[in-house]
């Protein structure tokens, strides 16, 4: 079913015992696989390896997992491409709440850097982990200012002060990595 192997299956168990917890580990997970493989257009290996890397993916209801594949390809107007991209990439993401991560994390985001539906779509399908990230109203004011350095968004538009903010944020990195 996951087309895994030993060590993969025991590292899955050892990590989250209660996959083990359904009667039939294929009749509970075999839909979720497939509807990976065909919402991501995928062999049964590479969504065995999506499930293995993000284990909670197993834990959700099969009908939660196809609501937040198309809530996330609905809102960000992808393509199957486009949404093999960021699923493969950050498979997590599949696992967040829309309520109360994804919708206001992509809302702080496109407003803060003050991007049009189609620049949030590129941003996310280049960088999908961002959405792993707590980008709440109160905490965007401190990572705003990083975000728009590192993905070189609108740096024009940066004033003194942030980019002072910038340069102490990474002197910081740089000497706590």
């Amino acid at each position: 079913l996951l087309c895994a192997t030993k060590a993969e299956i025991e590292q899955l168990v050892a990590q989250s015992p209660r996959v083990l917890n359904y009667s039939d580990v294929v009749e509970s997970h075999g839909p979720k696989v497939a509807l990976l493989q065909e919402r991501l257009e995928i062999n049964q290996k590479a969504a065995g390896k999506l499930c293995l890397s993000a284990n909670r993916l197993l834990r959700i209801s099969l009908e939660n997992l196809e609501a937040k594949i198309d809530w996330l390809q609905a809102r960000l107007d992808l393509d199957k491409t486009q949404l093999r991209k960021i699923i493969e990439r950050s498979p997590v993401t599949l696992t967040l709440s829309i309520e109360d991560n994804l919708q206001p994390s992509l809302e702080n985001i496109q407003s803060g850097l003050e991007l049009s539906d189609k620049e949030l779509s590129k941003m996310i399908v280049r960088t999908p982990n961002l959405l792993q990230y707590n980008f709440s109203s109160e905490k965007l004011a401190v990572r705003l200012p990083l975000l728009r350095d590192l993905l070189n968004f609108r740096r024009e538009r940066l004033n003194k002060s942030s980019r002072n903010h910038i340069e102490e944020t990474r002197n910081f990195v740089l000497v706590r990595g």
